[in-house]
């Protein structure tokens, strides 16, 4: 549970146990989307190979937070903080924005041709 905040947060640093945390917290998303979605009636089967996507689309963008700075002390190039919080931490400003969905969806393309899709 603590990893998995870390990796919300940015704060963890990028090691295996964020990594780790990452991945199963895109794949169980994945997992619990698809099965709330089949008893919905919109999904019509359950697929690993979504679900393993989605986990290791997860540890790229928790790696890619972490690289530009999120969650750290001090503002970076991809980051800004937030003056009238105390103790407030770096989050993505809008060339960090937009760097990140350009990574994500290089990502997702990515992890897609490595499950096979």
């Amino acid at each position: 549970m603590a990893a998995g905040a870390a990796v919300l947060s940015g704060a963890a640093g990028f090691g295996v146990a964020v990594g780790a945390a990452a991945f199963v917290g895109g794949f169980m998303g994945s997992v619990a989307s698809q099965v709330v979605g089949k008893e919905m009636g919109v999904v019509e089967s359950f697929s690993l190979k979504n679900a393993l996507s989605s986990g290791l689309t997860s540890v790229a963008t928790a790696g890619m937070g972490a690289a530009m700075g999120v969650g750290a002390d001090t503002a970076d190039t991809f980051t800004k903080l937030n003056s009238a919080k105390k103790g407030a931490k770096a989050s993505l400003d809008a060339y960090g924005a937009a760097t990140m969905a350009a990574g994500s969806y290089v990502a997702n393309i990515a992890a897609n041709k490595l499950v096979g899709k």
